[in-house]
């Protein structure tokens, strides 16, 4: 199996054994011996004859993708990947085999993902509003910095200060320049607004 038309053709028939919402499709790259399967929720499967061992010859190797999820994976996630004999199995047993061996574990990591990706992008929205009001706050002085959305960068606000803020999860890091008579008013605010959060 030596060019990607016939791993194209063999896609297509495992897609009809599959069935639910399956279809074949092109490989990501140019190459002779890789396609897809792709689901209607997004689920890919990656197809490839490529083997770099004696014993991938003859092998299919299919691949699950968690590209969407990229955001939220794990440093260390674990492949979701199984090899078949591509000249000793029918789609239809090939087909079951990704039912049996790869599915189950794809699908059910996939669900998680889906899960950490809603919170992740929550928490994105909630520090995109937090930002955008205290750059409001921060008045005409304050402008979004351009290489870093969680840097607000301000010139002569109250027309004695300069410097940055920058937005962490659950802080705001603030770097201040004011004119030497203005250090001591500017301590006294801090160590007041410290008073007041104990109070």
């Amino acid at each position: 199996m030596n060019n990607d038309v016939i791993v194209l053709e063999l896609a297509r028939k495992i897609a009809a054994e599959l069935g639910d919402g399956w279809q074949a499709t092109e490989g990501s790259a140019p190459s002779n011996n890789i396609a897809r399967l792709v689901h209607s929720t997004g689920a890919t499967l990656h197809l490839s004859t490529h083997g770099w061992r004696k014993s991938d010859e003859g092998k299919l190797g299919i691949t699950a993708s968690l590209q969407q999820y990229g955001k939220v994976t794990e440093y260390r996630e674990p492949t979701h990947e199984i090899k078949v004999s591509y000249n000793k199995k029918t789609p239809a047993q090939i087909a079951q085999d990704i039912k049996r061996r790869l599915l189950p574990n794809y699908q059910k990591r996939l669900a998680e993902l889906a899960e950490l990706q809603a919170q992740y992008d929550e928490h994105e929205a909630e520090q995109e509003a937090f930002i955008r009001d205290l750059a409001a706050t921060l008045g005409d002085a304050a402008r979004r910095s351009s290489f870093s959305r969680e840097w607000i960068d301000f010139r002569d606000l109250g027309q004695i200060a300069n410097g940055h803020a920058r937005v962490l999860s659950a802080t705001v890091e603030f770097q201040v320049e004011v004119p030497k008579e203005f250090a001591l008013l500017l301590a006294a605010e801090l160590a007041a607004l410290g008073k007041r959060k104990k109070g």
